[in-house]
């Protein structure tokens, strides 16, 4: 492939205009930096030819004035302006940016005093949390040295902690408006740039809102609920929860794939509490699956913020700390009927993604049959290397085209943010699925003829074979007299065929019962109207 041919693959399947709508500025600002950074264990995903140093300077400069990272954006200004032959010296630099500067340092101060009575509480109930540790755990240990066991009769009796004296509620804070201060301060600290105390600061934003007087009551509404225990959804709880995973996201030096995918589902969960079966008044305060909510979504709102949250998963479940276990929990949540309205409706250049986490996860193969319909159905819409990909293989069975593709796709692979850690393994399983595929409407492969189809010599394929079979990734045998792969049958199990299709009969079911929930309440309130317009009629 000569380098013009890259090039033009580059260009057409660059996806960073069409994700940056849906992208937070710090993300923004964490993906070029990356880009810009040659000292990354990732590959530079934007070649100079599309982006160039300076306009990727020149973006990173305007995303940071977005931020209140103010010294952050004097540097950047510094280096674009000495990288055009400009003097761009400190004092022009402060000049500049010295009353933005400012500002956000008075900000800081005020929400500092305004909050100053929630964090001597909040050191208060640490410390007395942590003594009622300490006592727990002498007596623990103290059992331990004995031998005795935990409902031994002869054990200590257990300690009589201490009582909280700090009232770890929203009202034990000052009420709703201290609290509410408490949270603009975090997302100030989040502007700043200072990640992991903006995400301790929603942590107890969350924490007083779910809990009682105590910890262990705040423990047992943590286990209750999948959205930190908080039992109402309000907008101002929502937007808290998308920023708490935008701190677990941009945070990459304490990048927790535990902690960023518990930030995810919260957020889906009060996205799904919020869209879920109203009454006719949006305004009015429901119920749905046991949480309070305000403000209900309309059909559009719901489909944006699953629209978001599809493109902010993907920091989380494709970033390489997050293995195989990512990939599946992406294609899960894309394959799911609401959010795959949203790929199909809103942006189908998330197609991309959901392939090469099929192709590169051998558990959900079974998610291709369905995937396949779809490539074809939005076939118009959308379209890129890995997409053709998939259809060369599984709509035209085209395996000369389909190896063409894959070249393609190395390229693609190379320059996305996302997938380019995941290079290497995408292309070996892309491999695994062109001689699966080839295997499949074959029944004896002559391993020369399957040795050019792969791009290798007769040995190394018949090495990569026997290692296929040992490892057990193919079900086949091969005839040494004859230099041939002989397939054997692989038919799905009875398990197998009975996960496939009950799989999403939970979700259909609960589809099912909303719906008919819906139903009969619109009946109910037809017949009040009937009745009540019958009586008034009759007056």
């Amino acid at each position: 492939m000569s380098p013009e041919e890259e090039l033009a693959i580059i260009r057409d399947a660059d996806l960073l205009t069409k994700l940056s709508p849906y992208l937070d500025v710090h993300q923004l600002v964490a993906v070029i930096s990356q880009k810009q950074s040659p000292d990354m264990n990732q590959p530079a995903h934007l070649p100079s030819p599309i982006y160039s140093p300076l306009s990727l300077q020149k973006s990173f400069l305007s995303l940071c004035q977005k931020t209140n990272m103010v010294t952050y954006a004097m540097e950047i200004w510094q280096e674009h302006e000495q990288a055009q032959g400009r003097p761009g010296t400190e004092d022009e630099a402060e000049t500049l940016f010295g009353e933005h500067r400012n500002e956000v340092y008075h900000k800081i101060n005020v929400f500092q005093e305004c909050t100053q009575n929630m964090w001597d509480l909040l050191e208060r109930y640490k410390a007395e949390g942590d003594e009622r540790s300490a006592l727990m755990q002498e007596w623990r240990d103290e059992r331990e040295r004995e031998g005795l066991d935990e409902n031994d009769p002869d054990a200590a009796v257990k300690p009589v902690l201490p009582p909280f004296t700090v009232d770890y509620s929203v009202e034990g804070m000052g009420g709703e408006e201290r609290v509410l201060e408490w949270y603009y301060f975090a997302k100030i600290n989040y502007d700043c740039g200072d990640y992991a105390k903006a995400k301790w600061m929603l942590g107890e934003f969350f924490g007083v809102h779910a809990a009682g007087k105590s910890a262990d009551a705040a423990d047992e509404k943590k286990k209750e609920q999948t959205c930190y225990g908080v039992t109402s959804i309000n907008p101002t709880i929502h937007l808290a929860l998308w920023g708490n995973l935008a701190c677990w996201i941009v945070d990459e030096h304490d990048f927790d794939y535990k902690g960023a995918t518990e930030a995810l589902k919260a957020v889906k969960f009060a996205i799904e509490v919020r869209s879920g079966p109203s009454t006719n008044d949006l305004n009015g305060l429901t119920q749905h699956r046991g949480v309070e909510r305000e403000n209900a979504f309309t059909s559009l709102e719901a489909l944006q913020q699953r629209t978001w949250l599809l493109h902010w998963s993907l920091f989380v479940y494709l970033n390489k700390k997050a293995g195989k276990d990512g990939l599946e929990a992406f294609i899960d949540l894309a394959m799911s009927e609401k959010y795959m309205q949203a790929i199909q409706t809103n942006v189908p250049h998330m197609l991309r993604y959901l392939c090469a986490c099929i192709i590169m996860n051998k558990q959900k193969r079974g998610a291709l049959k369905e995937l396949v319909k779809i490539i074809q159905h939005e076939f118009c819409n959308y379209s890129d290397p890995i997409i053709d990909f998939v259809n060369c293989l599984y709509v035209k069975f085209d395996f000369e085209a389909a190896q063409e593709k894959l070249a393609a796709c190395s390229v693609v692979l190379q320059n996305d943010y996302f997938l380019g850690p995941h290079q290497s393994s995408f292309l070996d399983e892309a491999r695994v699925f062109i001689f699966e595929n080839y295997c499949r409407i074959h029944r004896r492969i002559n391993i020369t003829t399957l040795g050019e189809k792969l791009a290798m010599d007769p040995q190394q394929a018949e090495k990569w074979i026997v290692d296929l079979i040992r490892n057990a990734f193919l079900d086949a045998r091969i005839d040494a007299e004859d230099g041939a792969v002989v397939m054997g049958s692989a038919k799905p199990t009875v398990y197998q065929q009975v996960i496939s299709k009950t799989k999403d009969l939970t979700a259909r079911t609960d589809a099912l019962n909303k719906t008919l929930g819906h139903h009969m309440h619109t009946l109910k309130a037809d017949k009040q109207k009937a009745e009540r317009a019958k009586r008034e009629a009759e007056y």
